[in-house]
């Protein structure tokens, strides 16, 4: 895979081309060229796969590096997972938003986040899920058929409903611009609806995940800071931020509401320095760590190896 791989200069979303390097490779000693910016302080790959090699990367080698699954052999444990995730996301974010009657999921997964929705009074529910096997599972054996499509959202046009809630679930930090996607979610969103991003929080504890944090689909490490600061920039009034270490989504946890807003606005959260957080990265991450370094990876890669060929 590595010798496949054609990186290019990824400047951050600032525009800023200086960095500060802190980290040179993944778990599997793939380049990964994590920088945090010199002018913003947002964490970020700066160098990185670009048009048609990004997609063969999601093709070919996204899940075998970096999924938890590759397939869905294990079908009870894939359901049990995927529903509680989407059941308790489904009441944290009722806690914030009462009424949920229309939803678009960017990047859904195998659909369980929709047919939670659907099954709890939405009305109008549609998914983008560009891969293949869990859109399948999600037509088929979630029974979304149509609602779970596989177009690239961003050149889409038109959509059959104005969504009141769009969500996307840790995905933002994987899109290649993420610009131009919350340019698309403000023109398609009802003019009263709620945007919901869920990414890993850079700033909160994922000592745990160690050097599993970081690997190349994530092109963007963002903090209530930065990602608040890129919605404003792009017309989205953050007005709820949920942090958490513990919500069993994700070690440091980040969810972020907004509705329509001002362009170029600021929204006043503590800064975090710039030498404060490279410091956090370097201390956290130990590529030796037989927990969640790279001899971890390696064992489970082989394990993963073998289960595909049993």
């Amino acid at each position: 895979m590595r010798r496949a791989l054609h990186l290019t200069a990824t400047p951050c979303l600032c525009g800023e081309q200086a960095t500060r390097a802190v980290l040179t490779r993944d778990r599997y000693l793939l380049p990964v060229h994590v920088a945090v910016c010199a002018a913003c302080g947002l964490v970020h790959t700066s160098r990185n796969i670009q048009g048609s090699a990004l997609t063969a990367f999601y093709r070919d080698h996204y899940r075998r590096y970096y999924e938890a699954m590759d397939c869905l052999a294990d079908i009870e444990q894939v359901h049990h997972i995927h529903q509680h995730n989407a059941t308790y996301r489904l009441r944290e974010i009722g806690a914030v938003v009462p009424k949920i009657s229309s939803v678009l999921e960017i990047g859904a997964g195998l659909g369980y986040f929709l047919r939670t929705c659907r099954d709890h009074g939405a009305k109008e529910v549609l998914g983008f899920e560009p891969g293949t096997l869990f859109r399948h599972y999600g037509m088929q054996q979630l029974g979304l058929g149509a609602q779970l499509r596989g177009d690239d959202f961003l050149h889409v046009d038109s959509l059959p409903f104005a969504p009141r809630l769009i969500v996307l679930f840790h995905v933002f930090e994987h899109l290649a611009d993420p610009r131009a996607c919350l340019r698309w979610v403000a023109q398609h969103m009802h003019g009263d609806g709620t945007l919901v991003i869920e990414v890993p929080d850079i700033a909160g504890d994922w000592r745990r995940m160690g050097l599993f944090h970081f690997h190349l689909a994530h092109r963007w490490y963002f903090s209530a800071q930065t990602l608040s600061n890129l919605l404003a920039e792009e017309g989205f009034a953050p007005y709820f931020v949920s942090r958490s270490d513990t919500d069993g989504i994700y070690p440091g946890n980040l969810r972020i509401f907004a509705h329509k807003g001002v362009a170029g606005a600021t929204y006043p959260l503590p800064h975090t320095p710039i030498a404060q957080q490279e410091q956090a990265i370097r201390n956290w991450v130990r590529p030796l760590s037989i927990h969640n370094g790279i001899p971890r990876a390696l064992w489970r890669m082989a394990r993963r190896n073998r289960i595909s060929k049993a």
